[in-house]
């Protein structure tokens, strides 16, 4: 599987992982388009932007972004759920070799 990949499905998982504690919270790859059911936190990738940062070198540095929507019954819910997600962003995102298996049966490396 491309690391691309192995990225998406591991801050999918990541996302997910955030709101055990509220089992209620719907978290979905992409934008709910229909059927929007709230409290729903949405990722959706980016494209993926590559730079060269120095001349006579051929190597480059990936810079990937991930869109989160959070949809709340309210604004105060949706303020909380908000919140949560950035705060947990200081800590990093495990990127997981997915080829080995998929959570919650597999703990993959």
């Amino acid at each position: 599987m491309y690391i691309e990949k192995l990225q998406d499905h591991s801050i999918f998982y990541w996302l997910g992982n955030i709101f055990t504690a509220t089992p209620f919270v719907t978290v979905r790859h992409g934008f709910p388009a229909n059927d929007l059911v709230a409290p729903t936190v949405a990722i959706t990738k980016d494209t993926i932007e590559v730079f060269q940062l120095e001349l006579g070198n051929r190597t480059k540095t990936q810079v990937r972004t991930w869109i989160i929507d959070v949809f709340g019954v309210n604004e105060g819910q949706r303020d909380d759920y908000a919140y949560l997600v950035f705060n947990t962003l200081d800590n990093p995102i495990t990127v997981y070799n997915y080829d080995e298996g998929f959570p919650p049966a597999v703990s993959p490396s």
